[in-house]
């Protein structure tokens, strides 16, 4: 496994000491310090090539990351304004040479950045390097790493039809490496270590069963069943209003575990490598300028975003085709591997 390298460990790439932050409002750092990066659309241009730091951006690709499907007239004149200005903000921050961080090649742009500099690619390399590793302290490092780069929603204000594509998928590989990290955390016996980090994402991921899961798993081990079955019973009744359907069977078996009182049963696929996933944000799933994981999702998340219509008695339920195949892949999926 290679070595992964930190951000301001001597070796930085050719803009000395700059970073790059995408994993919360985009900022470009410069000796620890902001630098102003302008309004929302260059920040945009920043980002787009930010993501593939060190690597050829084609220039239709980040137009349309940009200004996605239906660019304005004059669009290319707009993108070499934005660029400029870009080369004149790395400049000032350090750059060497007046145009050396972003560069013009043959159909497009490239910014010379270390990656391992870029707060996104280097939650990238830390995952995969917990997934590769054997279990234990070191990979659990890595991801206490990997989750401490976030500071908020990736992309935050930033509004292309590209960054909220993106921003979702970052979202859900977060949720796949805090799987992975309280996975860990439960197996070596610490369930109080992750039951803060669950509490505050599981509200902005209501739908996502093996999140509640580990919640409910790391209450009942800290010796808090009561918390844990008002737990259980507030995502049944979220999942029951918005999809019209019973927890999945993993919900199901904790839940009777804890009445119980036996010890929780073992998750599906558990394990660090089965919950990190392997299709952990890899270069690949960020190059579309618009949706294009829209159709890499399982059954569950498909269900999970339809609009529940209303039955007779007016409750909102979905057709029972639509329901069935979300209760199958429930307790199955991880986001990265559907």
């Amino acid at each position: 496994m290679g070595t992964v390298r930190q951000p301001g460990n001597g070796q930085a790439g050719r803009l000395g000491d700059l970073q790059l932050r995408l994993l919360g409002p985009v900022e470009l750092l410069a000796g620890g310090r902001p630098v102003d990066c302008g309004p929302a659309r260059q920040r945009t241009v920043l980002a787009a090539l930010g993501v593939d730091a060190g690597r050829l951006v084609p220039q239709d690709l980040l137009i349309a990351r940009v200004w996605g499907d239906a660019p304005p007239p004059g669009v290319r004149s707009g993108l070499y304004s934005y660029v400029t200005r870009l080369r004149r903000v790395l400049h000032a921050a350090g750059a060497p040479g007046s145009a050396a961080g972003l560069v013009s090649c043959p159909g497009g742009y490239l910014l010379e950045l270390d990656p391992a500099t870029v707060d996104l690619i280097l939650f990238r390399r830390l995952t995969r390097a917990a997934r590769q590793a054997r279990p234990g302290p070191a990979a659990l490092g890595l991801l206490d790493g990997a989750l401490a780069l976030w500071r908020g929603p990736a992309l935050a204000g930033l509004t292309s039809t590209w960054a909220s594509t993106t921003r979702d998928l970052l979202e859900q590989r977060r949720v796949d490496a805090v799987l992975g990290w309280a996975r860990a955390h439960l197996d070596g016996g610490r369930p109080g270590t992750v039951i803060g980090a669950l509490r505050d994402l599981l509200p902005r991921h209501r739908l996502v069963e093996p999140l509640a899961a580990r919640l409910i798993e790391a209450l009942y081990a800290d010796g808090r069943a009561a918390e844990a079955l008002d737990c259980y019973a507030g995502v049944r009744a979220h999942l029951v209003a918005e999809l019209g359907t019973e927890p999945g069977t993993e919900l199901r078996q904790l839940h009777q575990a804890i009445l119980r009182g036996d010890p929780a049963p073992a998750a599906p696929g558990a394990g660090l490598s089965a919950v990190v996933g392997t299709g952990l944000a890899e270069e690949g799933d960020l190059a579309g300028g618009g949706p294009a994981q829209a159709g890499s999702r399982c059954a569950h998340h498909a269900v999970a975003q339809a609009r529940p219509a209303r039955g007779p008695s007016g409750a909102r339920r979905l057709p029972a085709a639509a329901r069935r195949p979300a209760a199958a892949a429930r307790f199955r999926c991880r986001w990265a591997s559907c």
